[in-house]
């Protein structure tokens, strides 16, 4: 086969930040994946809810408890929904083979593997839900854990909603030290400081 015994690529992006105030849903994401009847999770919400960072967090430190590892997926430059699975199979350093299609081979290389798949970014690609169903479909060792401002509708798919971090209540003044201590307050003053 093309892909070889082991895929040797960066599986999961390094967390460029720490996580600020997701700390309770991320155990609650990992506890999800854990669960036998788990198979599909997908983090909804609108953008910028910081469902990517936590969706990152909660693939980071749950990766080891699946034995053929972690693969993060960016599908925000996708343009056409059937493209979905050779980005996944591009994404995890598949090669194309003659005479088999990109899917194919991604069915090939996970039926027998131990996976967490995060697809980031899937909002756009609603119609190549499908695809995501087969591989679950065809891998029983397979889970994956998506973000998107929309469900994927398939079957046991389980939601995840993610809100936006809360703002302090504009009515109630507080003192600066507790102002620092609200998640958004802390997040916004992390992102503005150089």
């Amino acid at each position: 086969m093309a892909y070889g015994g082991t895929v040797t690529v960066p599986r999961l992006p390094p967390a460029r930040s720490p996580l600020i105030g997701r700390e309770r849903e991320s155990a609650m994401l990992r506890g999800y994946l854990q669960r036998p009847d788990t198979s599909l999770l997908t983090l909804t919400g609108t953008a910028g809810s910081g469902k990517t960072r936590l969706a990152l967090d909660a693939a980071i430190k749950s990766q080891n408890e699946f034995a053929d590892g972690a693969f993060f997926v960016d599908l925000a430059p996708v343009l056409e929904p059937e493209l979905v699975s050779a980005t996944i199979a591009q994404s995890i350093r598949l090669r194309e083979e003659p005479g088999r299609t990109f899917e194919e081979s991604l069915f090939d290389f996970l039926q027998d593997r131990d996976v967490l798949l995060v697809l980031d970014n899937f909002e756009h690609l609603l119609p190549g839900a499908p695809q995501v169903g087969a591989l679950l479909n065809n891998s029983p060792g397979l889970k994956v854990l998506v973000t998107s401002r929309e469900a994927l509708r398939l079957r046991d798919e389980q939601e995840f909603p993610v809100s936006p971090l809360l703002l302090p209540d504009p009515q109630r003044l507080l003192p600066p030290g507790e102002l620092a201590q609200i998640a958004a307050i802390e997040l916004f003053v992390r992102r503005t400081s150089p």
